[in-house]
């Protein structure tokens, strides 16, 4: 890290923190609007709540009273204790102050003991009173006393008719417990619509009207302090209260306190509304107090940030050099390292703009012999010499290093003369080995990607170089290769294998194929080749060609094998359930699952747990694959033999085989390459040293197979110098494993 990227650390935490302070802001803004919203539109239900308790008690009441009312009517005569008895009732019941019945100038009167003479004297004004509906009634008793009257008339079975009055506090009816589910900090009137106050209720210590009046307009005309316009307000919603739908203003205080007032006119009394008046400001005193703590908590944390930002960067910048010899230094070579050379390309691309580059992959070819042969130490110190003579041969704004192992790469100006410096390059690295005690020629192959004016991600030049290097691979004469939109295709090939692979393992589209093989002594057949075929969902094939090489890279092959054995033994165990007929099946296992130390464990298991008999599976192992760590392969093969599996060396004529491989190797099965086979039709010496070989292999105990026999000319050939097993299209085909049970295991149709 330099001292640009320090100072550019510490600009961008600067601007992280005030962005993050401008969203803090923003967001304790939005929620207090939110908040300060939310309890303006929670008040309309909080009157709606108000106004149905009233209405609900009032229809409760008048229900007791016309119940009352019955029980009044079946009393026979002027029986006065019965009177009583319903009058008490109904008192009790209800809540009332007391409840009287007048008839032909007498009251019958309930057990409160209340003066009933009182209600006598304003006998005209109840009678007065519309039946059935709830008036308010004043000084009853006391001078200023305010009481709801629930008269109802009554006609007896006798024809007598009378009153039945019930009174009742208003107090008692919007006050007390009635209304506490409100909010603490809202006030309730129970009032007629020109506004006398039956009853008043707050639930807070909050004085929201500091002027007593008996007219809760008048005290909303106090509360808005005169202001013409409110008091045109108010007058508005005091006409508007002759209706039942919901009234609402907002007001400032003469303390600049913003209140909003509700009312709403009952359903069960008509001419009377639920007013409530919130103190909005001490509604949002907790949110403004959340936001002080919150604010405080943001400003602490801030100062601590920045403190621990400009530490950081006090600590940071006295290691940078330290940590840029770590992080782009090289070991083995004592140069830069691949972390430098991303870096560093990226800074010369800027600054040498006009100046046309390549990119260049390289490695030592066979470097593996040149550390066995001549140690560790002598092959990195040809490493280092790698780096230290390109140094030397190119120029200040090229670089080279070396990215792992002998993989080097390099930024290079491709000029007139970039052919000659890389020939100079390799003519100088092999002086050097020379001069030092090697004789093992230095090889190099290069992959090369001409930059474009586009090109921005350094991985991205670097794997193109190293895509066109890896198309070299098993190219003997030709060293270095240009990178192509054949190449990017090609790769974009493998990587969409790559990516497909465990998904279609897992999906069961890698199918098992058999191919038959045929005894051409006795004319049948004598067991198959399992062969892989991926067939897509949609019914594509992938061919063999195209992804098994891939998966021989990537390592899947390992995975893939095990499968196709795995699916080969359930298949044979299910034609054993079926009562059928079996041959031996060979399946291919690659060099990845041999050197795996439970791949024995896992086929001994695997055979057991499908109760397979150890003849009937043949593993097969390319002649190739044998001379990967040839002794560990010995020992793999033997282990493999003292379990009772059988062995086959597949592709036997194709690479290097030898009389000693056979003698070492325990093999079962000898299968000729149909490479070499289909040579020695057409030539007597062939023909001669593969007469050889199946008598050699007579001899070790071998059964020999030879592979492509395609007609009846190279059947006759192999039987008449002693082979007895072939296999090639001439007999059969490799056909899905369904249709091979079918035809040569005499099973019923439908097992697979």
């Amino acid at each position: 890290m330099t001292n640009s990227d320090l100072y550019h650390i510490v600009i961008r935490s600067a601007a992280a923190y005030i962005l993050s302070a401008i969203i803090s802001l923003i967001f304790l803004i939005t929620t207090y609007q939110s908040y300060a919203r939310n309890v303006k539109e929670r008040q309309p239900a909080m009157v709606e709540h108000a106004k149905t308790l009233v209405d609900e008690k009032v229809t409760d009441l008048e229900r007791l009273l016309t119940e009352t009312g019955r029980n009044l009517a079946a009393v026979s005569g002027d029986n006065i204790a019965s009177y009583r008895t319903v009058l008490d009732f109904a008192r009790r019941t209800g809540g009332f102050e007391t409840v009287v019945y007048i008839t032909g100038g007498k009251i019958y009167a309930d057990g409160s003991g209340l003066d009933a003479d009182a209600i006598m004297l304003r006998y005209e004004e109840i009678q007065a009173a519309e039946s059935g509906k709830v008036h308010s009634i004043e000084n009853l008793w006391e001078e200023g006393d305010l009481f709801l009257l629930f008269p109802l008339q009554i006609t007896k079975e006798d024809g007598q008719s009378g009153t039945l009055a019930a009174i009742y506090d208003c107090n008692a009816l919007a006050g007390g417990s009635m209304f506490e589910e409100l909010h603490p900090q809202s006030a309730c009137w129970l009032i007629e619509n020109e506004g006398k106050i039956l009853s008043y209720h707050a639930n807070s210590a909050v004085n929201i009207v500091q002027v007593p009046s008996n007219n809760f307009f008048m005290q909303m005309y106090d509360l808005t302090e005169g202001s013409r316009n409110s008091k045109s307000r108010v007058q508005q919603m005091r006409h508007a209260a002759q209706t039942e739908a919901m009234q609402s203003l907002e007001v400032e205080t003469e303390k600049s306190h913003t209140c909003l007032i509700m009312l709403c006119g009952l359903d069960q009394m008509e001419g009377y509304s639920v007013a409530t008046v919130t103190d909005l400001n001490v509604q949002n005193s907790f949110i403004f107090r959340f936001l002080r703590k919150t604010i405080l908590m943001l400003l602490l944390l801030f100062a601590v940030s920045a403190t621990a930002v400009l530490f950081i960067w006090i600590y940071v910048k006295g290691v940078t050099s330290k940590m840029e010899t770590i992080a782009y230094a090289d070991d083995v070579t004592k140069g830069k390292n691949i972390n430098y050379f991303r870096k560093e390309v990226a800074n010369i691309l800027q600054n040498h703009s006009e100046t046309p580059y390549i990119v260049q992959r390289f490695d030592i070819s066979n470097f593996r012999y040149l550390n066995e042969a001549y140690g560790h130490m002598r092959a990195d110190d040809v490493l280092k010499a790698c780096v230290d003579i390109y140094k030397k041969v190119y120029s200040t704004k090229e670089l080279c290093v070396r990215m792992d192992s002998d993989q080097f790469v390099t930024l290079t100006v491709n000029d007139s003369d970039v052919n000659e410096r890389r020939e100079q390059y390799m003519k100088e690295v092999n002086e050097y080995t020379i001069a030092n005690g090697i004789t093992y020629p230095i090889r190099m192959k290069y992959g090369i990607y001409q930059l474009r004016k586009q090109d921005r991600d350094v991985d991205v030049m670097i794997d193109r170089a190293n895509a066109a290097r890896r198309s070299l691979n098993g190219n003997e004469v030709e060293s270095v290769a240009y990178y192509t939109d054949a190449i990017m295709r090609n790769m974009s090939k493998v990587n969409k294998i790559e990516s497909e692979m465990q998904q279609a393992l897992d999906n069961g589209e890698f199918q098992v194929y058999l191919q038959a093989k045929w005894d051409i002594v006795n004319d049948h057949v004598a067991g198959a080749e399992a062969l892989v075929r991926w067939i897509r969902p949609e019914g594509n094939m992938v061919f063999p060609d195209e992804f098994i090489p891939v998966f021989e890279k990537n390592g899947f092959i390992g995975k893939l094998d095990f499968y196709m054995l795995e699916n080969v033994c359930k298949k044979m165990r299910a034609v054993l359930d079926a009562g059928g007929v079996i041959y031996p099946i060979s399946v291919n296992q690659s060099r990845v699952l041999l050197h795996s130390p439970e791949y024995i464990e896992r086929v001994r298991t695997l055979l057991e747990t499908c109760r397979i008999p150890k003849e009937y599976i043949e593993l097969e192992v390319t002649e190739t694959a044998l001379f990967d760590d040839r002794d560990r392969m010995i020992s793999v093969l033997r282990a493999m033999k003292k379990e009772g599996i059988k062995l086959s060396m597949d592709d036997f004529g194709s690479g290097y085989s030898s009389l000693n491989t056979l003698k070492d190797m325990p093999f079962d099965v000898l299968k000729i390459d149909r490479e070499f086979f289909s040579e020695a039709v057409t030539s007597d010496s062939s023909t001669l040293i593969l007469h050889k070989i199946i008598e050699m292999a007579d001899g070790l105990g071998m059964e020999v197979i030879c592979e492509g026999v395609e007609n009846e000319q190279q059947v006759e050939l192999l039987r008449s110098i002693g082979c007895r097993r072939v296999q090639g299209y001439y007999y059969a085909k490799p056909v899905p494993a369904e249709k091979y049970i079918q035809s040569y295991c005499e099973v019923m149709e439908g097992v697979s």
